[in-house]
């Protein structure tokens, strides 16, 4: 199966945000706090195999072993093959083979032709295991049972069908398990999967169109789940456990090594989080291109900007305005961004002002500048954060809907509540955690054979 490309298209999962509340206005003099650290996201996805595909690739790795025949003690050749009506099991960490053997059994010179036929079925269980970052496939044969008693006496000839098949699966069992044992571990190399995975992340997984605001991941863990069957499907959930950062670079704490892991459980649920890291600088950008040496209003309320300054300090974005006409100085401005579930999105509230040059304001005045700066600067904050949320959650809604990522693999779910907390401003950076419950699965309609070359042992 190809891991590496089905963990790749998960990892476009992402929306953000902005929320927390404060009420006073800070001064600008404080020290920068630390980055705060990456929140931890846990994707649950449960993997359908369809238990015909599974048992067509078990059959072929049971015929390789087999085709060729066995020579037997005295005198006696064996043909076996995998007859109709594989039955499939799975539980934990174990999955369980019911599998079909026709035999056919002849004297090695065979000069008369003579033949018996017998059916057997074996009792086959696979157990999947990875230990220190290695896949592990062990077999085992746990029994047999005849399915077909044939009894051969012609002219005197007698084959001794039964014991001799028993000499055969003796003596031929520790072969049989090691080439699927064999084969499994060959084909799942993790180590291809973990270079495939860094080499796939080591560049954004999304930028926008400017490429200055991108997205990057940083995958820690695979985890796989207990197996179980569930109608026609063997489900086998995987855990992604992963870090995601918003940011215009890439910051160094992503670069962490990814592991490979056995659970007893796993949610349902995923739980998914991204730290953004928005540049005061790209929204500085889109304020000064609206305000710098524009001139709003008329007749008394008539108000000049000829610089902007957009900063944050603690939990408050911070706008320093110079300004003439109904106020000559220097304002201070401050809100606190909020995020409103009811509407998904960000808001500005608890407007402060204050005056940092030039005369005192009045109540006229103040009232002026007030609806001045939140029907335009205020606003114009608010669509800048809100089309940025609006842009990451549409481009997120096509992967969740039946789409196929890989030949034969469909991806399908939907997006649960989510909620942004732990707003801060660090080293002129907008820093904030979102938290989103997704709910998806993995659907293998198909084993692409150009995935498995069966070996020959």
């Amino acid at each position: 199966m190809n891991y590496s490309s089905v963990v790749i298209c998960l990892f476009f999962l992402f929306i953000f945000g902005a929320a927390c509340n404060r009420k006073t206005l800070p001064t600008l003099d404080k020290k920068e706090k630390l980055m705060p650290p990456i929140p931890l996201s846990t994707i649950n996805l449960p993997i359908q195999i369809p238990i015909d595909e599974v048992d067509q690739l078990i059959d072929q790795v049971i015929h390789e072993t087999l085709k060729d025949g066995f020579v037997i003690e005295e005198g006696y050749k064996l043909n076996a093959k995998i007859g109709a009506g594989i039955k499939t099991k799975a539980y934990q960490q174990t999955i369980n083979f019911l599998i079909p053997i026709d035999l056919e059994i002849y004297p090695k010179s065979n000069w008369s032709g003579i033949k018996a036929y017998g059916k057997i079925e074996l009792d086959l269980d696979i157990f999947i295991d990875i230990f220190q970052n290695k896949f592990l496939s062990k077999s085992n044969l746990n029994s047999f049972k005849w399915l077909e008693h044939p009894k051969l006496n012609l002219l005197g000839l007698k084959i001794p069908v039964e014991r001799l098949a028993n000499r055969f699966l003796e003596k031929y069992k520790t072969e049989l398990t090691q080439s699927i044992d064999n084969f499994f571990n060959e084909t799942v190399d993790l180590l291809k999967v973990k270079k495939a995975v860094k080499e796939a992340f080591r560049m954004p997984v999304y930028s926008t169109e400017d490429s200055i605001i991108n997205i990057y991941t940083s995958p820690l863990e695979i985890a796989l789940g207990p197996m179980s069957v569930e109608g026609e499907h063997i489900i086998l959930p995987v855990a992604l456990f992963l870090e995601n950062v918003i940011s215009s670079v890439k910051p160094i704490e992503l670069y962490d090594d990814l592991s490979f892991s056995i659970r007893p459980q796993l949610e349902d649920n995923s739980r998914f989080s991204i730290q953004a890291r928005i540049p005061l600088n790209y929204l500085e950008i889109i304020l000064k291109e609206n305000f710098e040496h524009q001139i709003f209003g008329s007749g008394l309320s008539k108000l000049t900007i000829h610089k902007l300054t957009l900063t944050g300090l603690e939990q408050s974005v911070n706008v320093l305005l110079q300004t003439t006409g109904a106020y000559k100085g220097a304002l201070q401005i401050a809100f606190d961004p909020v995020f409103n579930k009811t509407k998904a999105e960000i808001q500005l509230e608890n407007f402060r002002i204050k005056a940092i040059e030039g005369k005192s304001m009045d109540k006229t005045l103040f009232a002026i500048l007030k609806n001045f700066v939140e029907s335009k600067v205020k606003k114009e904050i608010e669509n800048g954060l809100n089309n940025i949320l609006k842009d990451y959650r549409q481009a997120i809604l096509p992967y969740l809907q039946d789409k196929e990522i890989y030949s034969g693999v469909v991806l399908s779910g939907e997006l649960k509540e989510w909620d942004i907390r732990e707003f801060n401003f660090v080293d002129q950076k907008m820093v904030f955690n979102v938290l989103t419950d997704i709910k998806a699965k993995l659907h293998i309609l198909r084993l692409d054979p150009k995935l498995f070359i069966i070996p020959k042992y």
